[in-house]
């Protein structure tokens, strides 16, 4: 359920949720930028719509928000964690694996989330996306539950570093040299500079962009070592290294969510 942006030899994922998360305030504010919005959310994907509390397609829905979008941010829970997604909305959201959560200003305040259903469709070698925004009512505000579960954008840049030392040190006690050799080809490639211009406005800040970065790429050598552990390991030993792993994605997820965060709560 995300956007595939490719280095120069292999690809890091962007939840659709960080992008549309990160255009919101923007597209909002200023209308004229609705092209380029679209063209960073839905990129190669059919038409995203939205149904539910509010419907009709992405840019129709973007378009009835002009200014007045006053927080949003782009959520990421797996099963097992999902502190910074408000109950309401918790399973709904953990099924997709993300969600961009958005409080509306005006005469008819509201809290908003919208979900995304991906449907696949085509070949593998010529796939396609159908995406369909779920927009949920959320009872409870949300900015100070994901706050206090996301931290500042400072920290999740110090995790991150920290995060991607870790990750080495794990691998290294996997056995990927024998049993998957193409696996250190990928994490090399994941060291390599990534442009996320294509799904990120142009005016975010070098920090955010490096964030969101650094992120993408801990998930994604977090995913591979997760589905390959290797053959010449105990029990244990994978079941540790799992839990190492698991503690890094929620680095990056938490990362993400930082990143995306937009909310005067946040500003002091």
């Amino acid at each position: 359920m995300c956007d595939v942006i490719f280095g120069s030899e292999g690809a890091v994922v962007v939840p659709r949720s960080v992008s549309l998360a990160l255009w919101l305030p923007r597209v909002c504010a200023a209308p004229a930028r609705m092209g380029d919005a679209l063209r960073g959310v839905v990129g190669d994907d059919e038409p995203h719509q939205v149904r539910g509390l509010v419907s009709g397609s992405l840019a129709q829905v973007l378009t009835g928000w002009a200014h007045r979008v006053a927080a949003c941010v782009a959520v990421c829970p797996v099963p097992g964690d999902v502190s910074s997604v408000p109950a309401s909305i918790a399973p709904h959201a953990t099924e997709a694996g993300e969600a961009v959560l958005v409080r509306l200003a005006g005469p008819s305040p509201a809290n908003v989330a919208l979900i995304p259903q991906v449907e696949q469709f085509g070949s593998a070698i010529e796939p396609g996306w159908s995406v369909v925004w779920d927009a949920v009512d959320v009872p409870e505000g949300w900015e100070l539950q994901v706050m206090g579960a996301c931290g500042s954008i400072a920290d999740a840049d110090r995790q991150l570093r920290a995060g991607m030392h870790e990750v080495t040190e794990a691998l290294l006690t996997l056995d990927v040299a024998r049993s998957a050799p193409w696996f250190a080809d990928v994490v090399d490639t994941l060291r390599d500079p990534v442009d996320l211009s294509l799904v990120v406005p142009p005016d975010i800040s070098a920090r955010v962009v490096s964030v969101l970065e650094r992120a993408a790429r801990l998930r994604t050598v977090v995913d591979v070592a997760t589905r390959d552990e290797g053959g010449a390991v105990s029990a244990s030993a994978a079941a540790s290294r799992r839990a190492v792993l698991r503690t890094l994605d929620e680095r990056a997820r938490r990362a993400m969510e930082a990143a995306t965060l937009l909310s005067p709560l946040a500003m002091g």
